[in-house]
């Protein structure tokens, strides 16, 4: 030990012993400063060799370095480094401390220990806290911190706490005081909470990573003084994300928060124009300002007069809260300016949506789409203009869809009945409803009974085993899960199955219905059609069967081929399948089929059996050309209407023509002035010529697969 006295420093000389050839040795230096007009000053320590247990330190100790490879493991019950007795000063973790826990100052005389656990270092507290401080500190950690408890816990004071390392605890950050800094651009991964400020005039960053098990940030200010929270890293809470006090705060975000967003009390402020906000973002009981980005985003209003601006996206404007859902609600979202209701005068600006609250509410749609709840109560919905969806929930509600098309749901597992038809007072089960400028219905997961009007309606029950009448116009009706019965009335109706066509049956009943059953155990069950023209599965969509009695077709006379024509479909297995003027995709079964593919590019498929392929429309009519996907020479056969086939004498659908064999072709092209029907096996095109091999161009009215061995046998007139 050297003291200074009052004339300088005393120089001793230092004169080592001489060592052995090879030999080694460890030098360690330890000093005090003292003034000799007062008590010794503090020395630094340096940690190089594994202690035995924790390290404590004394009042005569500055700082302390742990260095790199050095592991301190102290007891469960007590620290890794405990700086009770400790002057103050600083303390380096460049190796790794175990124990209960990590690093322990409970001074409340003096600033807390500076700390910095550097990248490679590591602190793991089993039983507690990684670093626990009283008071005033700045703690830096680049390693890792590892605890039951807090992570970092630290005390009053304008303290800084950076994290750029990781930390794994039940509670991440937990800091008191006021004026303190936290940021964290390492990862913080906890069981509890994220970064918890007990305190006022916070400033708190992330741009790293927080997945917290309850919050991801909350805030406890106790003198209503405004903290800052800036995030554009993620942040997550399973519980909230973030969580606002009872006085005034900002947060800013321009990174992902995963979570909800609570503001709780107090004229907050909220930006999430340069992020993203995957959970609610609820306003509380102050005056709030908040700008939603360019996702969709759920805004919860509350008491108060607020302003909000939702931005980009698909926005809902909620007031479902239970805290303040008794107050009725009054929104319009077709003023851009002030409102006043029971919540407050607030200003709504770039919202699409609408759910209202438990009591009586009023609500009013803009010119584009909305969706617009009522929850529960007598609510008042109107969609203005757009294509509109309106769910009034329970009570007696009033649905005007306005302009547009518009659809009202009924979403519950009651039984309803709900008919276009009435546009006054009528009974639908959820309460007595008076529907006006609605075109669909969506049912529940009940049995429903839903009636269209004399416009294009869709119809959609959903689960439970519905009844959907289409009434007049050209009908869409989705029975879902459950034996359904759908009724298309006049027009031209469509029956919409979610599964693809070969997870079904479809047999066409002598009494005009069809019968579509689906193999899937939760599929759309078995459902009966009646006056419905088109069946749309997930894949494609053809025309419904017709019934056809037995009735054999005679062979043809004069016939040249060896074999009579294909039987007339007979009874309920074969199917009679007829297009309409649109792209159709139709497929057979199991039996001799008949497919009328008709106007429009079709995508024929006869299926197993003697399969026949109708062409009665004008061949030279604009994307005419049809697709058969499976023809087999033996066993199929074309028909050809002779009005816009001119090939010869004229047939009947009983009695058909057979094709002159000098009307046939093989090859590119006609090669001379008979042939009208020409076979491009390399390219599988089946042409009509109406003047042979003349000026006239030949128009391809079917593709076939290439190569297959056709003659004039295959066609019929009729």
């Amino acid at each position: 030990m050297a003291k200074v006295p009052a004339g300088g420093i005393r120089r001793r000389p230092f004169r080592p012993r001489p060592l052995a050839m090879g030999s080694s040795f460890h030098l360690s230096i330890m000093f005090h400063l003292t003034d000799t007009r007062g008590p010794p000053m503090p020395s630094p320590i340096i940690i190089d060799t594994t202690p035995p247990s924790t390290v404590t330190l004394t009042a005569d100790q500055s700082s302390v370095t742990v260095n790199p490879g050095i592991g301190i493991v102290g007891p469960d019950d007590g620290f890794g480094i405990d700086a009770t007795a400790g002057a103050g000063g600083s303390i380096f973790v460049y190796g790794s401390l175990s124990a209960g826990g990590g690093i322990y100052d409970p001074s409340t005389t003096r600033d807390s220990y500076n700390i910095v656990v550097y990248a490679q270092a590591s602190i793991t507290a089993t039983t507690g806290y990684g670093i626990a401080l009283q008071k005033k500190a700045t703690v830096i950690n680049h390693g890792h911190i590892d605890a039951m408890q807090f992570g970092i816990s630290m005390g009053d004071g304008n303290s800084v706490v950076l994290n750029n390392g990781s930390i794994e605890a039940k509670t991440g950050i937990q800091a008191y005081g006021h004026e303190t800094i936290v940021e964290n651009s390492g990862s913080i991964v906890t069981t509890g909470n994220g970064i918890v400020a007990i305190g006022n005039n916070y400033t708190i960053t992330n741009s790293g990573f927080i997945q917290a098990g309850s919050h991801g940030i909350i805030l406890a200010d106790t003198a209503g003084v405004a903290t800052v929270v800036t995030n554009t890293g993620t942040l997550g809470g399973t519980v909230l994300a973030f969580r606002g006090s009872a006085f005034d705060n900002e947060f800013i975000n321009r990174g992902a928060v995963i979570g909800n967003i609570d503001l709780r009390a107090g004229n907050d402020f909220v930006d999430s124009r340069q992020g993203t906000v995957t959970g609610k973002i609820i306003l509380g009981t102050g005056n709030d300002t908040a700008l939603g980005g360019a996702a969709n985003d759920v805004f919860w209003d509350g008491l108060g007069s607020d302003s909000i601006d939702a931005g980009d996206g698909i926005d809902t404007l909620s007031y479902e809260s239970s805290v303040d859902a008794a107050a009725p609600v009054h929104v319009d979202l077709g003023l851009t300016t002030a409102q006043t209701s029971l919540w407050g005068t607030d200003t709504f600006v770039n919202f699409e949506n609408v759910i209202g609250g438990a009591a009586a509410d009023t609500i009013t749609g803009s010119n584009g789409g909305n969706l617009l709840k009522g929850l529960t109560g007598s609510d008042s919905l109107s969609g203005a203009g757009g294509n509109d969806t309106l769910e009034g929930g329970a009570d007696n509600d009033v649905l005007d869809g306005g302009d547009g098309l518009d659809t009202a749901v009924y979403d519950g597992a009651v039984i309803v009945t709900v008919d276009l038809r009435l546009e006054t007072v009528q009974d639908t089960g959820a309460g007595n409803d008076v529907l006006t400028g609605i075109e669909n219905l969506v049912g529940g997961s009940a049995g429903d009974r839903l009636t269209g009007n004399d416009v294009d309606n869709i119809l959609v029950g959903k689960g439970g085993a519905d009844l959907l009448s289409g009434d007049a116009g050209t009908d869409r009706l989705e029975g879902g899960a459950g034996n359904d019965v759908l009724d298309g009335g006049s027009g031209a109706d469509t029956a919409v199955f979610s599964g693809t066509r070969d997870s079904y049956t479809i047999v066409a009943n002598a009494d005009g219905t069809v019968t579509v059953t689906d193999a899937r155990p939760e599929g759309d069950g078995k459902d009966v059609l009646r006056n419905v023209e088109t069946l749309t599965f997930g894949d494609l969509s053809l025309a419904a069967p017709i019934y056809a009695a037995p009735s054999p077709v005679p062979s043809p006379t004069p016939s040249p081929a060896p074999s009579p024509a294909p039987s007339a479909p007979s009874g309920s297995a074969a199917l009679a399948l007829h297009g309409t003027s649109k792209a159709d995709h139709l497929t057979g079964g199991n039996s001799a089929d008949w497919l009328w593919g008709r106007l429009g590019a079709d995508v024929l498929t006869g299926g197993t059996g003697r399969d026949i392929f109708v062409f009665d429309t004008n061949p030279k009519a604009k994307k005419n050309t049809d697709k058969i996907t499976d023809f087999v020479v033996k066993d199929d056969t074309i028909y050809l209407e002779n009005k816009y086939f001119k090939i010869g004498s004229k047939g009947t659908l009983k009695k058909p023509a057979a094709l002159s064999s000098k009307m046939f072709y093989v090859g590119a092209k006609a090669h001379d002035k008979d042939d009208r029907i020409v076979y491009d096996k390399k390219k599988g095109a089946l042409y009509y010529d109406d003047d042979g091999n003349g000026a006239h161009k030949a128009v391809a009215f079917a593709i076939l697969k290439k190569g297959l061995k056709m003659t004039y046998h295959d066609f019929f007139t009729i």
